[in-house]
């Protein structure tokens, strides 16, 4: 299930990276409001992947074609100059 939460973060985004319900947290957006969710979520001990200022956090498992996965990754971090948010 994914749900995009739209509102203003120190209510909506306060209230994902505290609820104990919420199994796993993305975050696209600027550092310094990235290392207070992820305290927040670190509480609960909880997953968390954060787009942080032009990151691309991807995760290649064990069983990937390494070819395609770096390609992927390659084109994920440099697509658009930057200008995209991307989290996969």
């Amino acid at each position: 299930v994914c749900n995009v939460v739209p509102g203003y973060g120190h209510v909506a985004g306060a209230a994902l990276a505290e609820d104990s319900n919420i199994e796993k947290l993305d975050f696209t957006g600027g550092t310094p409001v990235g290392r207070v969710i992820g305290a927040a979520v670190g509480k609960n001990v909880r997953h968390y992947c954060a787009e942080l200022g032009g990151n691309c956090p991807v995760l290649v498992f064990e069983d990937a074609d390494l070819e395609e996965a770096v390609n992927g990754v390659a084109f994920g971090a440099y697509v658009a100059n930057g200008q995209t948010c991307v989290s996969a």
